[in-house]
Protein backbone atom coordinates (compact mmCIF):
# COMPACT_ATOMS: atom_id res chain seq x y z
CA UNK A 1 0.00 0.00 0.00
CA UNK A 2 1.21 3.71 -1.08
CA UNK A 3 1.83 6.18 1.36
CA UNK A 4 1.65 10.00 0.53
CA UNK A 5 5.16 11.99 0.79
CA UNK A 6 5.01 14.59 4.08
CA UNK A 7 6.92 17.02 5.42
CA UNK A 8 6.40 18.40 9.00
CA UNK A 9 2.98 16.18 9.29
CA UNK A 10 1.68 17.34 5.24
CA UNK A 11 1.83 15.64 2.83
CA UNK A 12 3.51 17.19 -0.50
CA UNK A 13 2.87 14.37 -2.96
CA UNK A 14 0.31 11.65 -3.24
CA UNK A 15 -2.79 10.69 -4.96
CA UNK A 16 -6.05 12.92 -5.38
CA UNK A 17 -7.68 11.05 -2.36
CA UNK A 18 -4.51 11.61 -0.07
CA UNK A 19 -4.60 15.44 -0.65
CA UNK A 20 -4.83 16.73 2.94
CA UNK A 21 -7.19 18.55 4.22
CA UNK A 22 -5.57 21.47 5.35
CA UNK A 23 -2.00 22.83 4.82
CA UNK A 24 -0.01 25.70 5.79
CA UNK A 25 -0.42 29.14 3.81
CA UNK A 26 2.14 28.42 0.20
CA UNK A 27 2.21 25.09 0.97
CA UNK A 28 3.00 22.64 -2.72
CA UNK A 29 0.92 19.24 -3.30
CA UNK A 30 1.60 17.45 -6.36
CA UNK A 31 -0.89 15.13 -7.61
CA UNK A 32 -0.01 11.67 -8.46
CA UNK A 33 -3.30 10.92 -10.09
CA UNK A 34 -3.55 13.43 -12.67
CA UNK A 35 0.14 14.72 -12.29
CA UNK A 36 -0.70 18.00 -11.43
CA UNK A 37 0.76 21.12 -8.70
CA UNK A 38 -1.31 22.98 -6.62
CA UNK A 39 -0.55 25.35 -3.72
CA UNK A 40 -2.80 26.28 -0.38
CA UNK A 41 -4.57 29.48 -0.11
CA UNK A 42 -5.82 30.24 3.09
CA UNK A 43 -8.99 31.58 2.09
CA UNK A 44 -11.16 30.96 -0.74
CA UNK A 45 -12.64 34.43 -1.40
CA UNK A 46 -9.80 36.23 0.15
CA UNK A 47 -11.94 36.54 4.28
CA UNK A 48 -10.29 34.69 6.73
CA UNK A 49 -13.92 33.29 7.67
CA UNK A 50 -13.81 31.06 4.25
CA UNK A 51 -12.26 27.80 4.82
CA UNK A 52 -8.55 28.18 2.97
CA UNK A 53 -8.88 24.94 -0.05
CA UNK A 54 -5.98 23.81 -2.79
CA UNK A 55 -5.74 25.90 -5.90
CA UNK A 56 -3.36 25.59 -8.98
CA UNK A 57 -0.32 27.28 -8.59
CA UNK A 58 0.57 30.38 -10.34
CA UNK A 59 3.53 30.44 -13.78
CA UNK A 60 3.38 29.37 -17.35
CA UNK A 61 2.97 26.05 -17.29
CA UNK A 62 4.15 23.36 -20.64
CA UNK A 63 2.82 19.99 -21.57
CA UNK A 64 4.26 18.48 -24.68
CA UNK A 65 2.40 15.40 -27.05
CA UNK A 66 4.59 13.56 -29.02
CA UNK A 67 3.00 11.61 -31.94
CA UNK A 68 5.65 9.00 -33.48
CA UNK A 69 4.83 7.16 -37.04
CA UNK A 70 4.62 3.54 -35.81
CA UNK A 71 1.21 2.11 -37.03
CA UNK A 72 0.79 3.34 -40.20
CA UNK A 73 -2.90 4.21 -41.74
CA UNK A 74 -5.22 4.91 -39.00
CA UNK A 75 -6.09 8.31 -36.58
CA UNK A 76 -3.67 9.56 -33.67
CA UNK A 77 -5.27 10.88 -30.76
CA UNK A 78 -3.83 13.21 -27.92
CA UNK A 79 -5.33 15.32 -25.90
CA UNK A 80 -4.07 17.59 -22.64
CA UNK A 81 -6.56 19.12 -19.56
CA UNK A 82 -7.39 22.56 -19.61
CA UNK A 83 -8.13 23.39 -16.08
CA UNK A 84 -11.28 26.31 -14.92
CA UNK A 85 -9.78 29.46 -14.58
CA UNK A 86 -6.86 29.07 -17.20
CA UNK A 87 -5.64 31.19 -19.72
CA UNK A 88 -4.07 29.31 -22.95
CA UNK A 89 -0.77 31.55 -23.98
CA UNK A 90 0.10 29.96 -27.14
CA UNK A 91 -0.11 26.30 -28.98
CA UNK A 92 3.11 25.10 -30.43
CA UNK A 93 3.26 22.40 -33.69
CA UNK A 94 6.49 21.15 -34.16
CA UNK A 95 7.97 19.03 -37.32
CA UNK A 96 10.77 16.55 -36.33
CA UNK A 97 10.66 14.66 -38.72
CA UNK A 98 8.52 14.21 -42.00
CA UNK A 99 5.63 10.96 -41.83
CA UNK A 100 5.88 8.95 -45.07
CA UNK A 101 3.08 6.94 -44.70
CA UNK A 102 1.50 5.91 -48.39
CA UNK A 103 -1.45 8.11 -48.14
CA UNK A 104 -1.67 11.60 -46.90
CA UNK A 105 -0.96 12.51 -43.16
CA UNK A 106 -2.88 15.60 -41.91
CA UNK A 107 -2.82 16.93 -38.07
CA UNK A 108 -5.36 19.08 -36.27
CA UNK A 109 -5.75 20.77 -32.88
CA UNK A 110 -9.20 21.81 -31.36
CA UNK A 111 -11.24 21.22 -28.31
CA UNK A 112 -14.79 18.98 -27.85
CA UNK A 113 -16.78 22.21 -29.46
CA UNK A 114 -14.75 22.21 -32.69
CA UNK A 115 -11.85 19.76 -33.14
CA UNK A 116 -9.93 22.11 -35.48
CA UNK A 117 -10.31 25.24 -34.45
CA UNK A 118 -6.65 26.30 -33.69
CA UNK A 119 -5.00 24.16 -36.56
CA UNK A 120 -6.94 22.18 -39.43
CA UNK A 121 -5.32 20.61 -42.28
CA UNK A 122 -1.81 20.55 -41.19
CA UNK A 123 -0.18 18.42 -44.42
CA UNK A 124 2.76 16.31 -42.16
CA UNK A 125 4.26 14.85 -45.20
CA UNK A 126 4.99 18.09 -47.60
CA UNK A 127 5.75 22.19 -47.14
CA UNK A 128 3.01 23.01 -44.10
CA UNK A 129 5.71 21.44 -41.55
CA UNK A 130 8.79 20.71 -42.36
CA UNK A 131 11.86 19.63 -39.51
CA UNK A 132 12.58 21.71 -37.76
CA UNK A 133 9.84 24.19 -38.28
CA UNK A 134 7.15 25.21 -35.74
CA UNK A 135 3.52 26.56 -36.15
CA UNK A 136 1.95 29.10 -33.33
CA UNK A 137 -0.62 31.64 -32.98
CA UNK A 138 1.23 34.24 -34.33
CA UNK A 139 2.58 32.42 -37.46
CA UNK A 140 0.27 29.85 -38.27
CA UNK A 141 1.23 29.21 -41.91
CA UNK A 142 -2.29 29.27 -43.24
CA UNK A 143 -3.08 26.47 -41.51
CA UNK A 144 -5.36 28.79 -38.75
CA UNK A 145 -8.76 27.41 -37.27
CA UNK A 146 -11.59 29.23 -36.46
CA UNK A 147 -10.63 30.22 -33.05
CA UNK A 148 -7.28 31.96 -34.22
CA UNK A 149 -8.27 32.85 -37.99
CA UNK A 150 -9.39 36.43 -37.03
CA UNK A 151 -7.85 39.29 -35.46
CA UNK A 152 -8.06 37.97 -31.88
CA UNK A 153 -7.56 34.39 -30.28
CA UNK A 154 -11.41 33.03 -29.49
CA UNK A 155 -11.61 31.37 -26.57
CA UNK A 156 -8.35 32.16 -25.03
CA UNK A 157 -9.63 32.19 -21.45
CA UNK A 158 -11.57 28.92 -20.19
CA UNK A 159 -14.01 29.66 -17.19
CA UNK A 160 -14.58 26.01 -17.06
CA UNK A 161 -12.35 22.88 -17.77
CA UNK A 162 -12.25 21.56 -20.85
CA UNK A 163 -9.58 19.57 -23.29
CA UNK A 164 -7.49 20.45 -25.65
CA UNK A 165 -6.93 17.51 -28.74
CA UNK A 166 -4.74 16.81 -31.22
CA UNK A 167 -5.44 14.50 -33.92
CA UNK A 168 -3.30 12.70 -36.75
CA UNK A 169 -5.29 11.15 -40.08
CA UNK A 170 -2.97 8.68 -41.85
CA UNK A 171 -4.00 6.77 -44.92
CA UNK A 172 -2.32 4.15 -47.05
CA UNK A 173 0.50 2.24 -46.23
CA UNK A 174 2.56 1.81 -42.92
CA UNK A 175 5.46 4.64 -42.11
CA UNK A 176 8.03 4.49 -39.81
CA UNK A 177 9.35 7.84 -40.20
CA UNK A 178 7.08 10.67 -38.76
CA UNK A 179 7.40 12.73 -35.57
CA UNK A 180 5.14 15.79 -34.39
CA UNK A 181 4.58 17.51 -31.32
CA UNK A 182 2.34 19.97 -30.07
CA UNK A 183 3.20 21.79 -27.15
CA UNK A 184 0.36 24.01 -24.73
CA UNK A 185 1.72 27.26 -23.02
CA UNK A 186 -1.40 28.01 -20.56
CA UNK A 187 -1.43 30.09 -16.99
CA UNK A 188 -3.05 28.81 -13.85
CA UNK A 189 -3.96 30.40 -10.53
CA UNK A 190 -7.01 31.89 -11.41
CA UNK A 191 -10.08 32.13 -8.66
CA UNK A 192 -12.17 29.26 -8.79
CA UNK A 193 -9.33 26.56 -10.08
CA UNK A 194 -10.63 23.19 -9.93
CA UNK A 195 -8.86 20.50 -7.99
CA UNK A 196 -8.64 18.52 -10.85
CA UNK A 197 -7.03 21.03 -13.49
CA UNK A 198 -3.34 20.34 -14.86
CA UNK A 199 -0.72 22.10 -13.99
CA UNK A 200 2.88 22.55 -12.39
CA UNK A 201 4.58 25.41 -10.87
CA UNK A 202 7.75 27.16 -12.26
CA UNK A 203 7.27 26.00 -16.09
CA UNK A 204 7.93 22.65 -15.59
CA UNK A 205 6.82 20.41 -17.91
CA UNK A 206 4.24 17.10 -18.01
CA UNK A 207 3.21 14.49 -20.89
CA UNK A 208 0.00 13.18 -21.69
CA UNK A 209 -0.47 9.88 -23.71
CA UNK A 210 -1.13 10.11 -26.93
CA UNK A 211 -4.19 6.94 -28.12
CA UNK A 212 -2.95 4.36 -30.60
CA UNK A 213 -4.62 4.63 -34.35
CA UNK A 214 -7.80 3.43 -33.86
CA UNK A 215 -8.65 -0.06 -35.59
CA UNK A 216 -5.12 -1.06 -35.71
CA UNK A 217 -4.17 -3.84 -33.98
CA UNK A 218 -1.53 -3.42 -30.91
CA UNK A 219 -1.90 0.22 -31.54
CA UNK A 220 0.20 3.16 -32.27
CA UNK A 221 2.97 4.28 -30.02
CA UNK A 222 4.19 7.46 -28.46
CA UNK A 223 6.93 8.98 -26.76
CA UNK A 224 6.29 10.34 -23.13
CA UNK A 225 8.42 13.27 -22.35
CA UNK A 226 9.79 12.72 -18.81
CA UNK A 227 9.92 15.87 -16.12
CA UNK A 228 12.57 17.66 -15.66
CA UNK A 229 14.30 17.55 -12.53
CA UNK A 230 12.25 19.71 -9.64
CA UNK A 231 14.08 22.62 -8.58
CA UNK A 232 13.70 23.12 -4.49
CA UNK A 233 12.62 25.94 -3.09
CA UNK A 234 12.72 27.18 0.59
CA UNK A 235 9.46 25.32 1.18
CA UNK A 236 10.58 22.06 0.18
CA UNK A 237 12.01 19.19 2.29
CA UNK A 238 15.42 20.19 2.02
CA UNK A 239 16.70 16.65 3.65
CA UNK A 240 14.42 14.75 1.52
CA UNK A 241 15.80 16.47 -1.87
CA UNK A 242 19.14 15.55 -0.24
CA UNK A 243 18.78 11.94 0.62
CA UNK A 244 17.23 11.70 -3.30
CA UNK A 245 20.62 13.50 -4.40
CA UNK A 246 22.35 10.39 -2.66
CA UNK A 247 20.30 7.66 -3.63
CA UNK A 248 20.81 8.97 -7.25
CA UNK A 249 24.86 8.58 -7.08
CA UNK A 250 24.68 5.57 -5.06
CA UNK A 251 22.45 4.45 -7.89
CA UNK A 252 24.55 5.57 -10.75
CA UNK A 253 27.92 3.87 -8.76
CA UNK A 254 25.91 0.74 -8.10
CA UNK A 255 25.27 0.56 -12.13
CA UNK A 256 29.11 1.33 -12.81
CA UNK A 257 30.04 -1.36 -10.54
CA UNK A 258 28.07 -3.92 -12.43
CA UNK A 259 29.47 -2.92 -15.74
CA UNK A 260 33.22 -3.40 -13.87
CA UNK A 261 31.99 -6.80 -12.67
CA UNK A 262 30.60 -7.72 -15.98
CA UNK A 263 33.60 -6.86 -17.54
CA UNK A 264 35.77 -9.21 -15.07
CA UNK A 265 33.28 -12.12 -15.44
CA UNK A 266 34.09 -11.89 -19.52
CA UNK A 267 37.81 -11.94 -18.96
CA UNK A 268 37.93 -14.98 -16.24
CA UNK A 269 35.88 -16.78 -19.28
CA UNK A 270 38.06 -16.07 -21.90
CA UNK A 271 40.76 -17.24 -19.54
CA UNK A 272 39.34 -20.55 -18.38
CA UNK A 273 38.51 -21.44 -21.76
CA UNK A 274 42.36 -21.04 -22.91
CA UNK A 275 43.62 -23.04 -19.86
CA UNK A 276 40.83 -25.78 -20.66
CA UNK A 277 41.65 -26.16 -24.41
CA UNK A 278 45.87 -26.50 -22.80
CA UNK A 279 44.27 -28.87 -20.30
CA UNK A 280 42.71 -30.65 -22.75
CA UNK A 281 45.53 -30.79 -25.19
CA UNK A 282 48.07 -32.58 -22.85
CA UNK A 283 45.36 -35.33 -22.12
CA UNK A 284 45.39 -35.83 -25.94
CA UNK A 285 49.22 -36.31 -25.93
CA UNK A 286 49.34 -38.46 -23.03
CA UNK A 287 46.34 -40.50 -24.70
CA UNK A 288 48.02 -40.75 -27.74
CA UNK A 289 51.57 -42.21 -26.21
CA UNK A 290 49.53 -45.08 -24.91
CA UNK A 291 47.74 -45.51 -27.57
CA UNK A 292 50.66 -45.89 -29.83
CA UNK A 293 52.63 -48.30 -27.08
CA UNK A 294 49.18 -50.74 -27.38
CA UNK A 295 49.43 -50.47 -31.07
CA UNK A 296 52.98 -51.88 -31.24
CA UNK A 297 52.58 -54.27 -28.64
CA UNK A 298 49.79 -55.74 -30.55
CA UNK A 299 52.40 -55.85 -34.16
CA UNK A 300 54.60 -57.91 -32.21
CA UNK A 301 52.31 -60.72 -31.52
CA UNK A 302 50.75 -60.42 -35.19
CA UNK A 303 53.13 -58.55 -37.58
CA UNK A 304 51.94 -60.69 -40.41
CA UNK A 305 48.78 -58.23 -39.57
CA UNK A 306 48.80 -54.94 -38.30
CA UNK A 307 50.05 -51.95 -39.90
CA UNK A 308 51.07 -49.65 -37.78
CA UNK A 309 51.24 -46.71 -39.39
CA UNK A 310 47.69 -47.21 -40.73
CA UNK A 311 47.02 -47.98 -37.35
CA UNK A 312 48.32 -44.81 -35.91
CA UNK A 313 46.64 -42.70 -38.74
CA UNK A 314 43.76 -43.90 -37.59
CA UNK A 315 43.74 -44.19 -33.83
CA UNK A 316 46.05 -40.93 -32.95
CA UNK A 317 44.59 -37.26 -32.04
CA UNK A 318 47.71 -36.07 -32.86
CA UNK A 319 47.09 -37.30 -36.63
CA UNK A 320 43.57 -36.56 -36.76
CA UNK A 321 41.78 -39.05 -35.33
CA UNK A 322 38.37 -38.38 -33.04
CA UNK A 323 37.97 -41.68 -31.69
CA UNK A 324 36.93 -42.17 -28.31
CA UNK A 325 38.62 -44.50 -25.66
CA UNK A 326 35.92 -46.41 -25.92
CA UNK A 327 35.85 -46.37 -29.65
CA UNK A 328 39.81 -47.42 -29.61
CA UNK A 329 39.32 -49.76 -27.49
CA UNK A 330 36.63 -51.72 -29.27
CA UNK A 331 38.81 -51.41 -32.47
CA UNK A 332 42.10 -52.83 -30.93
CA UNK A 333 39.91 -55.61 -29.91
CA UNK A 334 38.24 -56.18 -33.29
CA UNK A 335 41.80 -56.07 -34.68
CA UNK A 336 43.26 -58.71 -32.34
CA UNK A 337 40.19 -61.15 -33.27
CA UNK A 338 40.98 -61.16 -36.88
CA UNK A 339 44.79 -61.10 -36.81
CA UNK A 340 44.02 -64.45 -34.02
CA UNK A 341 42.27 -66.11 -36.88
CA UNK A 342 44.07 -65.12 -39.78
CA UNK A 343 47.11 -66.36 -37.77
CA UNK A 344 48.53 -69.85 -39.20
CA UNK A 345 47.89 -73.03 -36.74
CA UNK A 346 51.63 -74.25 -37.65
CA UNK A 347 54.94 -72.58 -37.23
CA UNK A 348 55.33 -69.42 -39.69
CA UNK A 349 58.38 -68.08 -41.85
CA UNK A 350 60.66 -66.23 -39.40
CA UNK A 351 62.48 -62.70 -40.62
CA UNK A 352 65.41 -64.85 -41.73
CA UNK A 353 66.85 -67.90 -42.81
CA UNK A 354 65.51 -71.17 -41.84
CA UNK A 355 67.21 -73.26 -39.52
CA UNK A 356 64.71 -76.43 -40.21
CA UNK A 357 67.55 -79.44 -41.28
CA UNK A 358 67.58 -80.64 -44.67
CA UNK A 359 68.99 -84.53 -45.67
CA UNK A 360 68.75 -84.24 -49.61
CA UNK A 361 69.44 -80.34 -50.60
CA UNK A 362 71.70 -77.89 -50.14
CA UNK A 363 69.51 -76.45 -46.05
CA UNK A 364 70.79 -72.97 -47.08
CA UNK A 365 69.26 -72.66 -50.18
CA UNK A 366 65.83 -74.33 -49.99
CA UNK A 367 65.19 -72.16 -46.72
CA UNK A 368 66.12 -68.49 -48.59
CA UNK A 369 63.98 -69.78 -51.39
CA UNK A 370 61.35 -71.04 -48.75
CA UNK A 371 61.01 -67.54 -47.67
CA UNK A 372 61.00 -65.90 -51.10
CA UNK A 373 58.04 -68.14 -51.95
CA UNK A 374 56.78 -67.31 -48.87
CA UNK A 375 56.87 -63.22 -48.96
CA UNK A 376 55.55 -63.79 -52.68
CA UNK A 377 52.46 -65.49 -51.29
CA UNK A 378 52.02 -63.11 -48.12
CA UNK A 379 51.85 -59.93 -50.67
CA UNK A 380 49.34 -61.99 -52.27
CA UNK A 381 47.05 -62.32 -49.48
CA UNK A 382 47.78 -65.95 -49.18
CA UNK A 383 49.61 -67.86 -46.07
CA UNK A 384 50.79 -71.28 -46.15
CA UNK A 385 52.97 -73.54 -43.54
CA UNK A 386 56.54 -73.66 -44.12
CA UNK A 387 55.82 -77.79 -44.70
CA UNK A 388 53.76 -76.86 -47.46
CA UNK A 389 56.19 -73.92 -49.06
CA UNK A 390 58.97 -76.46 -48.54
CA UNK A 391 57.18 -79.47 -50.74
CA UNK A 392 56.57 -76.88 -53.53
CA UNK A 393 60.22 -75.98 -53.68
CA UNK A 394 61.61 -79.01 -53.36
CA UNK A 395 59.18 -80.42 -56.24
CA UNK A 396 60.31 -77.63 -58.38
CA UNK A 397 63.92 -78.38 -57.44
CA UNK A 398 63.11 -82.04 -58.30
CA UNK A 399 61.92 -81.01 -61.61
CA UNK A 400 58.34 -82.42 -60.81
CA UNK A 401 55.70 -81.52 -63.17
CA UNK A 402 53.34 -79.22 -60.60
Amino acid sequence: MTRALGFEGVSVAGTTEEMPGNAPEGQFFFDATTGQWMVWDDSADGSAEEPGGWRLSAGIVCEELTFEETAGAGTYTGSVPLPAGATIHDILVNGVALWNASGAVTLKVGDAADDDGFFTGVNLKATDLLAGESLSFALAGGKAGAYIANSQVTPRYSPAARTINAIVTAAGTAGTAGRTRVTKQMGGGAEGASANAQAAPGGAQASSPVSPPQGQPGGGQYMQQPLPRYQATESDDLELVDRYEKMADQFAELGERYSKLNDVNADIMKKYGEVRSAVVELEKRECDKDRELQIKDLYQKYPHFVEVDSELDRCLYSRGSELTQSQFSSHLESVERYAQKSSPVTRMIPNGSSEKPDAGQDAAEVSAMVVDRYTQYERQGVYKTYDELEAEVRKELSGSPS
